[in-house]
């Protein structure tokens, strides 16, 4: 299920998927085609006393993965440089935050390497 919950193969969360761009649909969709078993939570707040919140993670792994849109909010110094910090912030909590550029959303082979890093992370392999 989507929405501060996992994603499960049944069905995407109505509450989510409201809320969610047209990338980050795509990419949770074909993550629950491709991996059901490697659960991905949604809209999470990783950082202790701050607001940010990562498009999806994986827990074990201490994985993030952020859907790049190239909207508004990312092209401004601004919005950069706020991701730039929720970035630098997740390293400092020990997550590794995976950017997904828009056009890799749909894309098999990056949603293979994603979940190759998140099966080594969570076996104590470095990726």
């Amino acid at each position: 299920m989507l929405a501060n919950t996992t994603l499960a193969p049944q069905a995407i969360c109505p509450d989510w998927s409201a809320k969610a761009s047209e990338l980050e649909l795509a990419f949770g969709q074909l993550w629950v085609e491709l991996y059901p078993r490697l659960d991905l939570y949604v809209e999470q707040k990783l950082i202790p006393g701050r607001r940010f919140r990562f498009d999806f993670c994986h827990y074990p792994s201490r994985v993030a993965i952020e859907i790049q849109g190239y909207g508004p909010g990312h092209y401004s110094k601004k919005g950069v440089d706020r991701d730039n910090l929720k970035h630098r912030l997740a390293a400092e909590n020990d997550w590794l935050v995976l950017p997904v550029e828009g056009g890799k959303v749909r894309d098999a082979e990056e949603h293979r390497r994603i979940a190759k890093i998140i099966e080594q992370r969570s076996q104590g392999v470095a990726a």
